[in-house]
């Protein structure tokens, strides 16, 4: 008598089949994942370099980049005058006029109004603005800052030449200035008069903590170099040799790229690249070109990419 014909799989070649598509399974969701990081980071680049044209094309106008806070009108004599971000400035250039006629004509700074959120244009959100892997931007998100260079909270030259404020900033220590403040429009910086390259002087970068794209917009805007900017901080004398030649510990001094802030304690006015992407930061330079900076970068090379003219630069660490 013959056997029955078996249809279907036997335990043991069921439990094959379980273990291949496992093995498939590891394979390939790694790849997968892998992949939608890199194309969240080729994204930043584009939004980055779509930024860069824009700062070109708003240069190209005016012959000179905008600071990260800017007087509208800039004369300084205006009454009537507003705060604008950078990003503010260079809508005109990304594709939004619309928004830039309102911003243009607003009639009292935003921080003069009752009730400042009833601003009904404060709240977009902006895709080029925002990283793809910055799920945390939020309304009005930024995840983009623009090279301020030295702190400006270091005061490095007592007393202040008047009538500048203090400490006074210079152009030889980065690339965005304060443009808002009475007395230093004189401040702006031209990519092409750069001493060390525009292709090795940063000018944007990635900021897991930055603010919201219209930071510094009030009458009296305060801490909008780290909400909009990043900063370099100065070499100290810390052995008491007589030597400006060492790096400030923290948490007075500087904080690693990608760094965990809220971990470590650190304070947002050391502003410095951060981002989601493993490994480091999306960032851009003077010239256009977008790179990826190493979050193990050396500090001082880090600095000396800030730095548009390192001979002339104020503490820097040579």
């Amino acid at each position: 008598m013959t056997g029955k014909n078996r249809k279907g799989f036997t335990l043991v070649e069921l439990l094959v089949v379980i273990v291949i598509i496992s093995m498939l399974a590891g394979l390939l969701i790694p790849a997968l994942v892998g992949a939608r990081a890199r194309a969240r980071r080729t994204q930043c680049g584009n939004n980055q370099r779509e930024l860069s044209l824009a700062f070109q094309q708003y240069e190209s106008a005016t012959q000179h980049l905008p600071g990260y806070v800017n007087r509208f009108p800039a004369a300084q004599a205006a009454t009537n005058f507003q705060n604008f971000s950078w990003p503010v400035l260079l809508l005109e250039h990304l594709g939004r006029s619309d928004l830039w006629e309102k911003w243009r004509d607003l009639d009292i700074p935003l921080a003069d109004k009752t009730d400042p959120t009833s601003v009904d244009f404060l709240g977009v959100t902006l895709n080029v603005l925002t990283c793809p892997a910055d799920s945390e931007a939020g309304e009005g998100g930024l995840s983009y800052v623009v090279n301020c260079g030295l702190d400006d909270a270091w005061s490095f030259q007592t007393p202040a030449p008047s009538p500048f404020p203090d400490p006074p900033d210079t152009l030889a220590n980065g690339m965005f200035h304060d443009r808002a403040t009475s007395g230093v429009t004189h401040l702006t910086r031209n990519t092409e008069r750069i001493p060390d390259g525009a292709g090795q002087t940063l000018l944007l970068s990635e900021n897991l903590q930055a603010g919201r794209w219209y930071d510094g917009c009030e009458a009296t805007p305060t801490d909008v170099e780290a909400n909009i900017g990043m900063v370099w901080v100065p070499a100290t004398d810390t052995d008491g040799d007589g030597q400006v030649n060492e790096l400030p510990d923290p948490p007075s001094g500087w904080y690693r790229i990608n760094e965990d802030l809220e971990a470590s304690g650190g304070d947002i006015e050391h502003a410095r690249p951060s981002s989601h992407h493993s490994g480091g930061v999306v960032v851009s330079y003077c010239d256009g070109h977008q790179g990826f900076l190493d979050e193990g970068v050396d500090y001082n090379v880090y600095r000396s990419q800030m730095v548009p003219d390192d001979a002339r630069s104020d503490y820097f660490l040579q």
